[in-house]
């Protein structure tokens, strides 16, 4: 997890909700209220997020967090908004709990939020970026805070090559973090010696 992002919030500070006004008919308080934990549950909600996202428990507490935040604005303003991928993350997993949604979470909102993939193409891509910059600037405005990086990065990074996110089985496949530029550097060095090393090694090998 990003060690300069927040704790997670259980619930919002009541000092700041009242000074921003946050909790019109008592929605605020209704979001973060809910609980997303069964806890008879030996394997419950967070800790689902977390394995599939490959998160720690905290990063994924953090997450639930933001999702609660991003609900709120959608139901708050009344817009078509866009979240984050790790936000969209939280939410697609709890439409698989489809009890709670349309049931506890849904009457806490107050109204059912659906969830709307895009259909592909140009005009789908310029509407959920903006969708999502209008997002990042309502936060603002809403919370009057700048949203997180470690959750909601800029739109560039949102939307960039959504292909690179896969699905795969881990006993089958060995993952590796990608290096960085110092990373990659020296790797090359290395690669280099390698083969200079090699390249002398059998140049001495037919001298003898």
């Amino acid at each position: 997890m990003n060690k300069h992002f927040r704790p997670p919030l259980n619930n919002e500070k009541l000092l700041k909700t009242d000074m921003l006004g946050l909790d019109e008919c008592g929605l605020h308080k209704r979001v973060f209220s809910v609980t997303f934990d069964d806890p008879d549950a030996s394997f419950p909600f967070t800790d689902r997020l977390a394995r599939d996202n490959a998160w720690d428990d905290g990063f994924a507490k953090c997450v639930l967090s933001e999702y609660r935040r991003f609900a709120y604005l959608i139901v708050r303003s009344g817009r078509e908004l866009t979240p984050s991928d790790a936000v969209d993350q939280a939410w697609h997993l709890h439409l698989t709990y489809s009890r709670h949604y349309w049931g506890e979470w849904t009457d806490a909102l107050g109204r059912p939020i659906h969830h709307g993939p895009t259909k592909g193409g140009g005009g789908e891509a310029r509407r959920y970026d903006q969708n999502y910059r209008d997002t990042l600037t309502l936060y603002e405005e809403t919370f009057g805070e700048v949203p997180p990086k470690a959750i909601w990065p800029d739109p560039k990074e949102r939307f960039r090559d959504p292909e690179r996110f896969k699905r795969l089985d881990t006993s089958q496949y060995v993952i590796l973090k990608r290096p960085g530029v110092t990373g990659t550097l020296i790797l090359a060095v290395l690669a280099a010696f390698f083969v200079f090393s090699l390249a002398v090694l059998i140049a001495a090998v037919f001298a003898l």
